[in-house]
């Protein structure tokens, strides 16, 4: 009966998992790039720190936040 068992948690587990489009994926992977550039800004200038993600002469904005995800 164990093994009953777990054939249908294998077939839940299965049944649960979601399958996206690769446009799904590339607009995950373009929003999670821009968050992490956008909380490395935030966390260096919080310290006062120069930004390492940051050319030399650059003025990191948040002005970008209304682009399009």
């Amino acid at each position: 009966m164990r093994a009953a068992d777990e054939l249908g948690e294998l077939r839940a587990a299965t049944a649960l998992i979601t399958h996206h489009s690769d446009a799904c994926h590339l607009q995950r992977h373009r929003w999670r790039a821009l968050h992490q550039t956008r909380a490395t800004v935030s966390h260096y200038s919080r310290r006062g720190d120069p930004c390492p993600a940051c050319g030399p002469g650059d003025n990191p904005s948040r002005t970008d936040h209304n682009l399009k995800i």
